[in-house]
């Protein structure tokens, strides 16, 4: 992996943030509206754990995935492009009460000390497993501002060492009666990160830039 994740927060990071804003808006590229998945999503993020990836496998560009518990509350998002080919960003909210339905909108969310598992049925994106590992060593804070090509940005902070950068990731995205192996991205290795601390941050998650490719 090259270079290191975790750094200070620097000043430039919402310059990136602000400058991915620019000309944001619905994405069309199949020529009918997307609607709320359309528009680039940003936000706080806090809770106890999360993680941030940037991977390979699903696509010619790297998509990115974004996913933090806030106690009762589970937020997971993912970039793709929906059964029209507008470029998306689809965000599941899971709900522990629904267990794992198998439907759309739900999921299952685990966080242990050898990473975090996530298993989310989205209703456009497809049917997301993945594991992300936790290398052995952290930091109290991480910048995710290298994330700009991919057109997503976050920056956190804890009070501990607990934040990590990725030691691998594994899963599979199924979609269209397909499953897509998912690896860490290569040309963006210092987007990943997972959490298991105490956590106050932000993000900013557009739709990629091109939905030429299915998922």
């Amino acid at each position: 992996m090259k270079g290191r994740l975790f750094r200070t927060a620097a000043a430039g990071a919402t310059v990136v943030m602000l400058g991915l804003a620019v000309g944001a808006g619905p994405a069309l590229a199949g020529g009918q509206d997307a609607g709320e998945n359309g528009n680039p999503r940003s936000g706080a993020i806090s809770g106890n754990s999360g993680f941030a990836v940037c991977m390979d496998g699903a696509a010619n560009e790297p998509r990115c995935y974004l996913g933090f518990n806030d106690g009762s509350k589970t937020v997971v998002m993912g970039q793709g492009s929906d059964y029209n080919g507008n470029s998306i960003v689809e965000q599941v909210v899971i709900d522990p009460a629904k267990g794992d339905g198998h439907t759309p909108g739900t999921g299952t969310y685990q966080a242990t000390s050898d990473g975090i598992k996530v298993h989310v049925f989205f209703v456009y994106l497809g049917i997301l497993d993945l594991t992300v590992k936790p290398d052995g060593s952290g930091s109290p804070a991480a910048s995710g501002a290298g994330c700009a090509p991919n057109r997503f940005a976050y920056n956190i902070a804890s009070s501990n060492a607990g934040i990590h950068k990725l030691s691998g990731l594994e899963g599979n995205l199924h979609v269209f009666g397909q499953d897509y192996p998912l690896t860490a991205s290569k040309s963006q290795a210092d987007c990943g990160a997972v959490w298991a601390a105490s956590t106050n941050g932000w993000y900013f998650v557009s739709p990629p830039a091109t939905a030429a490719n299915p998922v």
